[in-house]
């Protein structure tokens, strides 16, 4: 799952995903979240895919 971020209890929902994943960098506003968000986005999808592709 990707997620803006992850707060307080994300850990239960490791009963319907494998992995929890926030797209934020470091510490952002919304609004900067949401400026970036492609990017946020692309950068953490392609990290996961590069994970699964090396172990799969």
């Amino acid at each position: 799952m990707l997620s803006g971020s992850l707060g307080d209890g994300f850990d239960k929902l490791y009963t319907y995903f494998v992995s929890c994943d926030a797209i934020a960098t470091k510490p952002m506003t919304l609004e900067q979240c949401m400026r970036s968000a492609t990017t946020l986005l692309y950068t953490k999808a392609r990290n996961i895919a590069r994970i699964i592709k090396r172990f799969s």
